[in-house]
C-alpha cells in the first residue's frame, strides 16, 4: 500500500498515543512508589507489620501460617527493590495489549483488497 498523507498521520497517532501509554505507565508507577514508600517506610509501619508477623507465627487462626522472613512491609520491598522489574513487566503487558488494539483497528479500518466477483454463467462459457 503506498505511504499517503493520511498513513503517515495515522501511523504518527498511534506512535504519539503508544509513547503517551508508556510515559502514563512510568508516571503512574513513579506516583504509586512515592506514596507506598512515604506511607509504609516509616517506623509505625514497621511496627505494625512485625506485631502481624508475630501474631502470624503464633497461629491463633484457623490457617497455620509460617512466619514471613520480611521484615519490611512487601510493598516497601516492592517498591523499592523490584520497582524496575514492575515498570518493565508493566511496558510490555501494555505494549501488548495497545499493539494488539492497534492491529484490530487498523484490520477493520484498513482498505480491502479489490475482489473481482465473476458470474457463474460467465466463468463457465469462458472455459469452453
Amino acid at each position: 500500500m503506498p505511504r499517503t498523507s493520511a498513513t503517515i498521520a495515522a501511523d504518527a497517532a498511534w506512535t504519539a498515543g503508544f509513547l503517551a501509554l508508556l510515559a502514563l505507565t512510568f508516571v503512574g508507577f513513579q506516583t504509586a512508589r512515592k506514596a507506598a514508600l512515604g506511607e509504609f517506610n516509616s517506623t509505625e509501619s514497621r511496627e505494625s507489620w512485625n506485631e502481624w508477623r508475630d501474631e502470624a507465627a503464633k497461629g491463633g487462626g484457623p490457617v497455620s501460617r509460617r512466619q514471613p522472613k520480611a521484615t519490611e512491609p512487601p510493598v516497601v520491598i516492592l517498591m523499592r527493590d523490584l520497582y524496575w522489574t514492575c515498570v518493565i513487566f508493566a511496558w510490555i503487558a501494555a505494549a501488548v495489549l495497545y499493539l494488539s488494539l492497534m492491529a484490530a483497528v487498523r484490520g477493520m479500518l484498513g482498505q480491502s483488497p479489490k475482489i473481482d466477483y465473476q458470474d457463474p454463467d460467465d466463468i463457465a462459457s469462458h472455459q469452453g
